[in-house]
């Protein structure tokens, strides 16, 4: 059938090719190796720009949640919000009246109701600023206040003063 040569030179010719089809499949596979390498480092790159990029979001979306609320502060105080109500401050009972002509029935602390016109002061130094179908506005020195509907007045308890803690740049709260 074959010839002794022809049988070796077959071996040697397999061996051969096979040696180098192995060192072929290792280069292959470290290449493999080496290219899962890069894609995993490239992935933990982007896990850490993700990671970053969103506490760098929630840095921005706290901010702008700080100055919403800065704001809500200041309109607040600058139209008489309840920040700026104290315990003298009454809540309105009742308001009435026809052709602009209106009376507003105020309830204080310790049960005293007083009915009041635009330009009157009422107990607390308080001066009725302005009353209208839905609410009374009163003022005292530069305080300004607009008072709410109610049953009953503010209890003079300090569960009833201003909220006080730490204050942020210009005293006001953070």
């Amino acid at each position: 059938m074959f010839s002794r040569k022809a049988l070796v030179a077959a071996i040697a010719l397999f061996c051969c090719a096979g040696g180098a089809f192995a060192q072929a499949a290792g280069n292959v596979a470290a290449s493999a190796t080496s290219g899962n390498s890069t894609a995993a480092d490239e992935i933990a790159r982007i896990n850490e720009d993700i990671a970053v990029l969103s506490a760098r979001l929630k840095h921005l979306d706290l901010r702008a949640q700080i100055v919403t609320k800065q704001a809500e502060i200041d309109r607040a105080a600058a139209t008489g919000g309840s920040a700026n109500i104290d315990s003298t401050a009454p809540v309105v009972r009742g308001i009435e009246g026809v052709d602009g002509k209106l009376k507003a029935t105020l309830a204080f602390t310790g049960g005293v109701q007083q009915t009041v016109s635009k330009g009157e002061v009422t107990r607390g130094g308080w001066t009725v600023s302005d009353i209208s179908i839905n609410s009374v506005s009163l003022s005292r020195g530069k305080e300004r206040i607009k008072l709410g509907f109610g049953n009953e007045p503010p209890a003079s308890t300090a569960a009833n003063q201003p909220m006080s803690g730490p204050a942020g740049a210009g005293g006001r709260p953070f």
